[in-house]
This record gives structure tokens, C-alpha cells and sequence, in this order.
């Protein structure tokens, strides 16, 4: 009978160690994440990352094993995500590699008006919650911006050209867009009116020889 309570002893402080453990590295640990603060439709026909950033901190004397790192929203604007992490080494820090997320579509593509939604993480150890973080998130209705402030980091990447028909292999870049603007506002105006007018540029005092010509004026 007293081995059986010596035991029982022994497994109640076991589990009492265990358990202040887990409490002094749910105390410790910490989730670092730079989210982005709005999205739209574009966001997710861009392409354009919701997670810029994501540092999972262990600052204690012991190393952290097994663990899972979950992502899940409320409402439902991206998809759940589940990190597995073998190991984070005590005083040190944890940075998953690939953070692609992915943005519910359909949902943003409905939005009329904006809405609120929160983005969180839950770090676990087995059935104990390491660590937790919440991030506030704005989804913009379908014809919203976010504004300048909210636009992702912009990339410049140089090619050497080697186009035979520009100067130095050169290709235009501004001129190009500018081309079809004449010849649209042309045929806008034959279907408007019925009237070509075929020469640059489409004056007032063109038109009105064309619309007189025309029989319209």
C-alpha cells in the first residue's frame, strides 16, 4: 500500500513538472507576424502574399519539439494552415520557409462592402497551447482600394534587352499603351455618329465639317 501511494506521488509531481514546464514555455514563447492589413479581390488575383513575415521566438534554456503551428480565420477570407516544426532550439528563432496562404477567392469576389476579420495563430505542444496571436485584417469590397500605404513591396528587376529592331536592343515601355487611343476614339465616334474621320487630331472644328458633310448638323 505505501509503494502504491509512493507512486501515486511520484506521478502526481511528474505531471506537476510537466505542467509548469509547458506553462513557463507558454510564457516565453512568442508568434511574430506581419500581416496584411487589407486585401481585396486583386490581392488574390495578384498573387500578393498575406504573410510578409512569420518568427516563431523561443527565448527560454530549453529546445521545443513536436510542435504545430495553426492559422485559421474568422470569417473565413483565407484558407487554414497548418505548420509541423520538429524543432525550435532553446534562444533562438523559427521561420517557416514557405508562408503562402490561400485567400478565398469567391468570398472576396462577392464583397460589396468591406469586412473585418481577424487572422490567428495557435502554437501547440500536444494538447498544450504554447502560444497564440491575433491579427486584425480589413477584407475590401470588390471595387474598394486599399491606397498606396497598403501596396505590396515592389521588386525592380533590370534585363538586358536584345530586341534587333530598337536602338541598342531597346524596347519601348511608355509609348506602346498610348497607340490605340486615337484609333479608339475613332471608331467610337463612327459608332456614335456614323461619321469616319480619319486624320489627327479630332477637333472641334474637324468635327464639324465632318457632321455638316454628313448631313447631321
Amino acid at each position: 500500500m505505501s509503494d502504491l501511494i509512493d507512486q501515486l506521488d511520484q506521478s502526481v509531481r511528474e505531471r506537476d513538472a510537466l505542467g509548469s514546464a509547458l506553462d513557463t514555455a507558454a510564457a516565453k514563447i512568442s508568434i511574430q507576424a506581419e500581416v496584411a492589413q487589407r486585401i481585396t479581390f486583386a490581392t488574390h488575383q495578384c498573387d500578393v502574399p498575406l504573410l510578409a513575415d512569420l518568427v516563431i521566438s523561443n527565448p527560454g534554456h530549453a529546445d521545443l519539439e513536436e510542435l504545430v503551428l495553426r492559422l485559421s480565420a474568422e470569417p473565413k477570407i483565407v484558407a487554414d494552415r497548418v505548420w509541423t516544426i520538429d524543432r525550435i532550439v532553446a534562444e533562438s528563432e523559427f521561420r517557416p520557409r514557405d508562408r503562402r496562404v490561400s485567400l478565398a477567392g469567391g468570398m472576396l469576389d462577392s464583397l460589396t462592402e468591406r469586412m473585418r476579420a481577424e487572422i490567428r495563430f495557435e502554437l501547440r505542444q500536444g494538447e498544450a497551447v504554447l502560444a497564440e496571436r491575433s491579427y486584425p485584417v480589413t477584407a475590401l469590397a470588390r471595387n474598394e482600394w486599399g491606397g498606396a500605404t497598403f501596396m505590396p513591396e515592389l521588386l525592380a528587376a533590370f534585363v538586358m534587352p536584345n530586341d534587333p529592331t530598337g536602338p541598342y536592343g531597346n524596347k519601348a515601355l511608355g509609348e506602346p499603351p498610348t497607340i490605340p487611343v486615337a484609333p479608339a476614339l475613332r471608331n467610337a465616334l463612327l459608332n456614335a455618329t456614323g461619321v469616319a474621320v480619319n486624320s489627327n487630331p479630332l477637333d472641334p472644328q474637324k468635327l464639324f465639317y465632318a457632321f455638316k458633310e454628313a448631313n447631321l448638323i
